[in-house]
């Protein structure tokens, strides 16, 4: 989200967002005309969850711009990286980073991303550069507990071959956010999502390493129950 003393305005990296949202509002217009019980306008609250790298540089400027157009709708975020439960905690919509199991809720894929292997110019000072995947297995990692095996880092070249390296994790988080904080502070090396570290990668703070091999691509979703069940509020902000 890019901010002045004027305004505020949706980055490029959060136009997915917006344009989905937006998508979903124009079918509910639709949706809400031929309900006779419904107002004309969609109010109300809805209760958002998300992990605090996606909310902040994705979520917060889309739902801002988004409250914009929808006066009468207010938003309840809690921002919990771990992976919630949407109907026992009674959330309306959840946000999703990584490979969706299978559900019963419904799903809107809003854009796809990749983890990338990083590591702070400090970092790489002291140890020197890696120059192929199985260095990866003598350095010190911070994993995101997100992931089904954290012990094992499975990668692929743009010919297809793969390439599985045992790791050894030096601290174990389910925070995304704090995985990038250790990775920048200097004292490991980690897989960390591409939309929440652009900046840092332009800058210097960071540098991709092994850049020839990748992770395979992940998913950013919007998770809520079926959208015969949800309130027009939420149907304005979450139907596709």
């Amino acid at each position: 989200m890019s901010r002045s003393t004027r305004a505020v305005s949706i980055t490029e990296e959060g136009e997915p967002v917006f344009q989905c949202a937006s998508r979903m509002l124009d079918d509910v217009k639709n949706t809400l005309a031929s309900l006779e019980s419904q107002q004309e306008t969609p109010a109300g609250v809805i209760r958002l969850t998300a992990s605090q790298n996606f909310a902040t540089h994705y979520l917060t400027g889309c739902i801002s711009r988004f409250s914009d157009l929808n006066p009468n709708i207010s938003f309840d975020l809690v921002i919990n990286d771990a992976i919630m439960n949407i109907i026992e905690e009674r959330f309306d919509i959840g946000f999703r980073v990584g490979w969706l199991e299978d559900s019963e809720l419904h799903a809107i894929k809003i854009c796809s991303f990749e983890m990338m292997l990083c590591a702070a110019p400090k970092y790489l000072d002291r140890h020197g550069p890696l120059k192929k995947p199985h260095d990866l297995g003598h350095h010190p990692w911070v994993a995101i507990t997100i992931f089904s095996d954290i012990r094992h880092v499975q990668l692929y070249d743009a010919n297809g071959k793969t390439c599985q390296v045992a790791i050894e994790p030096k601290f174990r988080t389910n925070s995304g956010f704090t995985a990038k904080q250790l990775v920048m502070d200097g004292s490991v090396i980690g897989l960390l999502p591409d939309y929440a570290i652009t900046e840092e990668l332009t800058n210097g703070r960071l540098i991709r390493i092994l850049p020839e091999w990748r992770h395979r691509p992940g998913e950013i979703c919007a998770i809520y129950v079926h959208r015969t069940q949800m309130p027009p509020d939420c149907d304005a902000f979450s139907i596709s």
